[in-house]
């Protein structure tokens, strides 16, 4: 049975209350009007948290040079290997062409 003597707020409104009273992030929308999500330690809300400060330590550089990485085909290492395989088959063309220039019976008399 239900005591109609007492008016109460029903729980979510007293949530709703509290979060009313948050402060607001402020960020200004295209529409030149502010953000009134409700804001996080940092004064913004989440959707405008503020740009992040990226990695501080030797560690974390490390991790976000690494989580970034697809293949290595235009690392540093990779570029100089193929520059270095690319003078080895110059250099062994030429000597090809130089020998079957001097086997060849046409041009040797």
């Amino acid at each position: 049975m239900k005591n109609n003597n007492k008016p109460h707020a029903p729980i979510w409104e007293t949530g709703l209350h509290h979060a009313n009273k948050s402060t607001r992030c402020g960020a200004k929308t295209r529409r030149k009007t502010p953000c009134l999500g409700p804001a996080m330690p940092n004064g913004r809300c989440r959707l405008h948290g503020g740009k992040s400060t990226g990695p501080r330590t030797s560690e974390g550089l490390e991790k976000s040079k690494k989580a970034n990485w697809k293949h290595g085909r235009r690392s540093a290492e990779t570029i100089r290997q193929r520059k270095e395989s690319m003078t080895v088959r110059r250099h062994l063309k030429r000597l090809l062409n130089f020998v079957d220039k001097k086997n060849d019976p046409k041009i040797s008399n």
